[in-house]
């Protein structure tokens, strides 16, 4: 345990062997022109089906509950479209494993996702059916991505400002009411061999969470999805996960987690006890490093 320890979640790079060359060539010339022009077109189609759901909207008028009962409506085309964007892709099954029971939905309104390693963690948006997620305020500025990012009425934060931080928390409260939000409580991307520390953010409110594991399988080739801080471009990590003939995801929804009386006055508390129960699904080392040591080593 104390090697693994030792492991730096912020630094990936690929190992190829000579067959995953072979196959990185095969499929820069077979798989991802074909993959690339269909997901192009399907991204393109899920934009204008989200961007006229949003014009619905936001002229019906409607108050809160209304509006996200439509909402939910509205968003299955869009839904249905990614996910065949996502298996033109090339990831073609993804298994949900159920383990919180078929009251979880109503008990935990918050849930908490981990670990956070690529922009294809959006896939298991999917599987949760859609939870409103917690976005970069700049995001919805984002042309056509920004159309699907409103449809789903996420929670806009500014990662670097502490008032729109606390602002975050006023925002959910309002809105578990009506949806389910969902958190990567890590805060960044990291290469999948460690959980980092999570923010307290989320557990700040004190109310029960569903924890949520993540494990993807690319076989026995590199792991072309992690995409670091210190690390290759997020388009090569995009370009050689193309290349690849399959991609799986399981999502694995956990029991839902009640905080102590002691993790209600302590969320950091909270945090770390929910991190240690994912971290032995997954089977991974729990760390003690977090997005602010990033920033940290950047700086030095």
């Amino acid at each position: 345990m104390a090697n693994k320890r030792c492991v730096n979640p912020f630094v990936h790079r690929f190992q190829f062997r000579t067959i995953d060359y072979i196959q990185l060539i095969i499929g820069s010339i077979i798989l991802v022109p074909i993959r690339v022009v269909l997901t192009l077109f399907l991204f393109l189609v899920a934009s204008m089906i989200a961007k006229f759901a949003n014009y619905l909207l936001d002229n019906w008028k409607l108050d809160k509950e209304d509006e996200s009962k439509w909402r939910s409506y509205l968003r299955v085309p869009c839904v249905m479209t990614f996910r065949a964007m996502f298996f033109c892709a090339g990831f073609h099954r993804m298994k949900i494993v159920d383990k919180g029971g078929p009251n979880a939905d109503k008990e935990a309104r918050v849930i908490v996702v981990a670990p956070h390693t690529s922009p294809f963690d959006v896939l298991s948006g999917i599987g949760l059916k859609i939870p409103a997620p917690v976005a970069r305020h700049d995001s919805i500025d984002m042309p056509l991505f920004g159309n699907v990012i409103k449809i789903t009425d996420p929670v806009f934060v500014q990662r670097d400002s502490q008032s729109s931080r606390n602002n975050v928390l006023s925002s959910v409260l309002e809105k578990i009411k009506f949806v389910r939000i969902f958190f990567f409580p890590e805060g960044t991307c990291t290469n999948r061999r460690a959980l980092c520390q999570f923010k307290a953010g989320a557990f700040k409110l004190g109310l029960p969470v569903q924890p949520v594991a993540l494990k993807y399988d690319q076989g026995d080739g590199p792991d072309t999805l992690s995409w670091t801080w210190d690390g290759p471009a997020v388009w090569k990590s995009i370009w050689l996960t193309l290349c690849r003939f399959n991609t799986s995801l399981e999502v694995t929804k956990l029991p839902v987690y009640y905080p102590s009386p002691e993790e209600l006055k302590d969320p950091e508390l909270y945090a770390y006890n929910v991190s240690v129960l994912l971290s032995r699904e997954l089977d991974l080392p729990n760390l003690y490093y977090s997005y602010d040591d990033v920033k940290y080593l950047q700086h030095k």
